[in-house]
This record gives structure tokens, sequence and C-alpha cells, in this order.
């Protein structure tokens, strides 16, 4: 009936009848089914010492069992003398029953070898190319360590292939499997994927084979073809493998893709004690970086102890070591580090002595136990001693850094840029980019040029001109540089680059600013036509007011330039500011209107003759010798005499003590006439002088951060694909072109 009685003691449990256990996917995931007669319950205990769940199914008499323990991946059934108990292995696991039918599954499936797993495997010969007890697994069994036994096996397979598709069993793949289990195992990965995929050709449904996937995924990473590896190791049919969990920790690595192998490495660690020594010792590694990459060294520590004890062969070991010293520098054991580095600069690889000379090598610079002229010239030939990986690219970035603390700012770039688009998938790439894009920047926004000759920085920025940024801070470079153009003198290369920043990269309110400059430079240059003209082709509606203003000046200038002084007049209209007032002072010089330009030179300085001590500017100074002259020419004794009180101690003071002390004296003092000596001395000087104080006006523009915000949001788009220089494939063309020809400067 209800009741049991049991009996604890010495002999064999009374007989009863096995519960038969099956297979069941044919309305969807997999899952196992027992058929346990009279089932009248599940119940979950729990383990009070260890936390371990077991679930018990109880059934009514006769006794039913399981007479041997029954392993599956992630689950187990005990041996029984009634019922049934289950033990769970990995998390979520189900077991539901139905009347009779006790259900054990898991959400998205169970974890079982393909149906026809004993077929597919043959018999005799064929017994140890059986599958693997997961789809990702490399069986031991397939391994021919015999050469006089790889050709017989392979002929034999090959025959057997040929017979599966011309036989009546064409449509199975059992053969096919079979020979790609064998090809895998002896590391002929190319003829493996070639096999795989013309049976796909064939049979499209294998694409869905958890078997096959794995096959083919784990050939495409011995052929290191890591993108094919990682779609097929991503199909859904492998999703709950832990060992393609593995796999794609190990593909995710090779990429540089350190946080998604730490993770894939962390699920799939329950499997690593069931691949073959090589691939246990090279998943150890790769954990092993991965977790270096995203500072969990404990991680990193406990996976190199794994990869030393999975039996490495020697030159798998070294690998290991050099994993080992590296975690010894991110734990601050820099002096160890340096030691194993120096070892195994010794090794025989080169894929082991190259990144140990290049970490020895930084050590020892750190230290200050070489120079850096010294490390130049370790690393200059380290970058061609082993090549095709991230490595490369490790010694690129590092040299290119190298130069740039010791201001080689032209090789830093040269060598940054020398990777080109090599392994572009790689994190180091992304990085080599960032550092190329920053040291132009630094060099052309932040001011490590600025040490340079004016010409050579002007020469560095033609030669990288690819790099220069879109927007502000692109015209924030070009406005910096002319300003150390302006500087020297050199105007015809200044006007070149802004006169392509207006003409290519700029519109609205930002375009008329820049061409204010450019017209500025225009009147440095005694170039008025063409700075009439800049002003006149980037009219605009809407304008700043003091942008407006800048623009009336500047337009009344070379009007003025031009000989045009009631035009000049009418534009400057009513404006009363310092420079307004300075162009009608010139115009009124010009027109020989000398009451008019003495009392305007004299009124532009103002109190100035309150501070002797302080010597005048070169501006001021031009002011004074044109006000001087002209009331001389006036015939204003009265204005001449005040202007020589006022001023008579600057005279020793001065840039030319002569031409002030005759302006001063009067026409009939000095040895040359007023009209000549207004006509050179005192023309050049204001000239000179107005020179001077734009090139402060450029220095105060260039050190402003960035752009006003109304011209910033007025950048333009990039410049279209037919300019003067056009841009490398796959880079925006939005850059100066560099001048087919640059004339000496103009010094005005």
């Amino acid at each position: 009936g209800t009741g049991w009685t049991v009996n604890l003691g010495v002999g064999n449990p009374p007989s009863a009848s096995v519960i038969p256990i099956s297979r069941a996917d044919a309305d969807g995931p997999v899952s196992v089914q027992a058929q346990v007669s009279g089932t009248t319950g599940v119940f979950w205990i729990d383990d009070p010492a260890v936390g371990d769940r077991m679930a018990v199914v109880t059934a009514l008499g006769p006794a039913k069992a399981l007479p041997q323990e029954r392993n599956f991946l992630q689950f187990a059934l005990l041996a029984t003398a009634q019922g049934l108990a289950v033990t769970p292995v990995a998390d979520g696991m189900n077991v539901d029953f139905a009347g009779d039918l006790v259900t054990i599954s898991r959400q998205g499936g169970l974890l079982l070898s393909a149906r026809d797993a004993g077929v597919r495997g043959g018999a005799g010969e064929n017994d140890r190319l059986r599958p693997a007890t997961l789809p990702t697994l490399i069986a031991d069994d397939w391994t021919v360590t015999s050469s006089t036994q790889f050709r017989p096996t392979y002929e034999r397979l090959l025959a057997a292939l040929a017979a599966e598709q011309t036989g009546p069993q064409r449509s199975s793949s059992s053969a096919r499997m079979t020979l790609a289990r064998f090809l895998v195992g002896q590391q002929l990965s190319y003829e493996a994927i070639g096999l795989l995929n013309n049976g796909l050709r064939r049979n499209p449904s294998l694409g869905s084979d958890a078997e096959f996937r794995g096959l083919r995924g784990i050939a495409n990473v011995m052929a290191r073809r890591y993108a094919e590896a990682g779609a097929d190791f991503a199909s859904p049919a492998l999703a709950n493998d832990p060992g393609a969990a593995a796999w794609r920790g190990y593909v995710a690595a090779q990429g540089g893709q350190w946080e998604d192998a730490h993770r894939q490495f962390e699920t799939g660690r329950t499997v690593f004690s069931q691949f073959s020594p090589l691939w246990r010792g090279r998943f150890g590694q790769s954990a092993a970086n991965a977790a270096l990459a995203v500072g969990d060294n404990a991680s990193a520590r406990t996976w190199v102890a794994f990869a030393l004890a999975s039996g490495q062969t020697p030159s798998e070991q070294i690998v290991t070591r050099l994993i080992q010293a590296r975690l010894m520098e991110a734990s601050g054991e820099r002096d160890r580090a340096l030691a194993v580095y120096q070892a195994l600069m010794a090794a025989p690889t080169d894929a082991v002595a190259a990144p140990a000379t290049l970490r020895a090598t930084q050590i020892r610079l750190d230290k200050g136990q070489i120079t850096p002229a010294q490390a130049e010239q370790i690393f200059a030939p380290l970058r061609y001693r082993w090549r095709g990986d991230g490595f490369e690219l490790d010694v690129i970035r590092t040299l290119g850094q190298l130069y740039l603390s010791q201001g080689h700012y032209r090789e830093a770039l040269e060598t940054f840029r020398s990777a080109g688009n090599r392994l572009p998938n790689l994190p180091q790439s992304v990085q080599l980019q960032t550092d190329l894009n920053s040291a132009f920047r630094a060099m052309f926004i932040d001011g490590l040029a600025d040490g340079l000759e004016p010409i050579q920085a002007l020469a560095l920025f033609y030669d990288f001109r690819d790099l220069t940024p879109v927007g502000a801070d692109g015209d924030l470079m070009v406005r910096r540089l002319v300003r150390r153009l302006v500087d020297v003198d050199l105007l015809n290369q200044a006007e070149t680059l802004l006169r392509y920043q207006v003409e290519n990269r700029l519109d609205g309110a930002a375009k008329a600013q820049v061409a204010t400059d450019l017209a500025v430079i225009y009147l440095m240059d005694r170039r008025p036509e063409d700075a009439l003209a800049m002003i006149n082709n980037t009219r605009t509606t809407i304008l700043p007011l003091a942008l407006n203003l800048q623009r009336r000046i500047v337009t009344a200038r070379a009007l003025e330039g031009l000989g045009r002084y009631d035009a000049a007049l009418e534009m400057l209209g009513t404006d009363i500011s310092s420079e307004a007032q300075d162009v009608r002072a010139t115009i009124a010089w010009r027109q020989r209107a000398w009451p008019a330009a003495g009392t305007a030179y004299e009124r532009a300085l103002g109190e100035r003759w309150r501070t002797p001590t302080t010597p005048l500017s070169l501006d001021e100074e031009g002011k004074l010798l044109r006000a001087a002259v002209a009331f001389s020419l006036g015939g204003d004794e009265a204005s001449l005499n005040r202007l020589r009180e006022r001023y008579q101690g600057f005279q020793t003071t001065v840039r030319n003590p002569d031409a002030l002390r005759v302006a001063l004296s009067g026409a009939n003092g000095g040895p040359i006439s007023a009209a000549e000596f207004g006509r050179v001395t005192a023309d050049n000087t204001a000239f000179q002088g107005w020179v001077n104080r734009m090139k402060v006006r450029f220095r105060q523009l260039a050190s402003e951060p960035v752009p006003p915000r109304a011209l910033r949001a007025a950048v333009a788009a990039p410049a279209p694909a037919a300019t003067p220089t056009p841009a490398p494939a796959g880079r925006v063309a939005a850059n100066p072109p560099s001048p087919a020809a640059r004339p000496a400067a103009r010094t005005g």
C-alpha cells in the first residue's frame, strides 16, 4: 500500500524494475524523460553541509529504480533502490512530472549528444572517431600519432565519404563528420574547413547541427580565421554549450576584446579540464591576458597557475612566463618582472623575445638605467622583428611616444602614421590613431610646436594637414599658425591658409570673421584691392555688432589705401572709436589737410605725455611724428610748440631719435625738408606701428581657447571632393592645400 518498511544492513536490495530513460526533443527544446510508474511527487532536498540540492521523485510500489548512476553534462541520476534522484550540475534545472512521466529540462534545452552519435562513429576502427562528449571538444582519440597510420586512415575515411555520397544514404553526413573529426584531430584546419563547407552546400540543414558548428569553429580558430570562428560559436545551436563559451573567449582575446573574453572564460571555465593540454594552456594564457587587461590581477594569477599546471610544452610555457612577468609588472613588482623579461629576451622564438625586449627596455628607461637615445636605438629595429599582431602596434606606439617626449615631433608623427590601416580591428590600432590625432592637436592647439621655427611649424602642418580636425578645433589650429606666420612677416603663407578656410571650410558668421582677418593681412601686405574684394565677397546679413564694425573699419582702410577718401569717410559714418579716428587721421594726412591731421593725431595720443618714463610704442611714435610734421607743414607753431614741450623728454627713448628731433624742431630746423621727411619717415613709421598693433590683435585672437559660440555654430560641412589637394580615401577633405609656390615674405 502506501507504507514502506526500510531495512538498514548488509545485503542486496530486493529486485526492482529498471526505470527507462529516454531523450525527448520532438516538440521543443531537448529534455530527458523517465518512466516512473505511480509517481507521487517531486521533492527538493537541501544538503545542509555544502548547500547542494537534490530532486527526489517518489513513487508507489512495486519497486522501480536505477541500478547504476547515469551522468550527464548538466545533471546526474543517482543509483537508487526506489524512485528517482536528480542532482543538478548547472543552474536552472527543472524536474516535473505529469502522470507517470518525469521530465528533466532546462530553459533553452539540455546539452546532449546528437541522436546519430553512435551511427556517425561507425564500428570497428571508427569507434575512436566518435563524437566528443561536447560538440566543441577535441577528443584525444581523434589524433593519429603514428605517421604510418595517417595515410591508411585518411584514405579509408575518404572512401567511406565517397560511398556515402553515391549510395542510398547520400543525404546522411555521418562519414563527412567522421572525416572532419579526423582532420581537426590532426590540426589540418584548412582541409577540415573545406570539407565542412562543401557539406553545408550539399546539406544546408547542417548549419543548425551543434557538432558541425563546433568542428568548423575549431578549424577556423586553428586557421586564425577568428571572425568566421566567432560566427560559428555564436550559433544558437551552441548557445548553452560551456565549451563554446571557452572558444568565444579565446576568439575575443585574439581580437583584443578583453571584457568579452574575460566574461566568456568565466562562463566556460567548468569544462577547461576536458580539453587537451595544448588547449588548456592556451585558454589559460588568453584568460590571464584578458584578466590583466581588465585589471583583475587575482584572476590573472589563477589563470597563469592553471596554464603552467596544464602540461604545456617548453615553447608554450615560455609564453606563459611572459604573461607572468606582465602580471608582476602590473602588481608593482617591477624588479622581478625585469629579471624575467631579461631571461626571456634569449628565448628561441621572436614572439616571446621581442615583447620581452620591449617591456625590459621600457622598465630600464623608466628607472633611468638607459637614456632615451639608447631606448630609441632598441625600439626602432624592434618594430620589424615581429609583425602581424598587436605587438607591432605596441612598439610603434611606444616609439612614437618616446619621440614626442623628446621633442622630435616630426619623427613622432611619422612613426604614428607609419602603422597605416594595419590590423584595424585591434584596440591598439584605435589607440594609435588617437595618439596620432592627440599629438597633432598638442602641437598646434596646446602649443608644443611653438618652440619650432615658424617655417618649420608651417612645413610640419602641411605635411600632416590630413590630421586637421573638422570644426572649431581645426579652425583654431589655423588661426594660431597664422598668428606665428604674421609675427615673422610670412604674410603670403598666412594668406594661403586663411583663404582656404574662407573658400572651403566656413560659412555664415564664421566665414565673415576669418575673411576679415584675411583682409587685415592683405592690408598689412599692402594689397588693399584684395582686402576690399575679400570683404565684399563675404557679405552677409546677420553679423554680430562688433564684427560688423570691424569689417567697416577694414573696408575704410582698404578704400583709403586705394585713394577713395570720400568713400572711406562715408563708410566710417558716425563711428567715434579709436580705430575709426585713426583712419580719419590718415585720410586727412593723405589729403594734406595738415591742421586736421595734426589735431587728430595729437588727440589720438591723449594724455600719453604725462608718463615720460614709459617709452613710446612704435604706433605712438608714428602718431607723434605725423602730428609734428602736420603742425609744421600747416604753419601751426603754437601747436608745434605745445607738442615739443610735452614730448621733448621722449627723444632719448624712441627708436628714431633723430627723426623725432627734426619733426619737433619744425620745417626750418631739420637737415631735410619737412615734405620729404613726412613722405619718407612719418609714413613708414605710422604704417609699421599699425602693423605691430595688428600683430598684437592676432596674438589675442589666437589665444582664445575656442571661437565664439555664434561662430562655432556656423562652421560648415567638410569641403567637397573637388579640392586642390584631395584627401585620402576614407578621410574628410577638410585641410588647406600646400601652396604650389611659396614666395618670400613681404615685410611692408
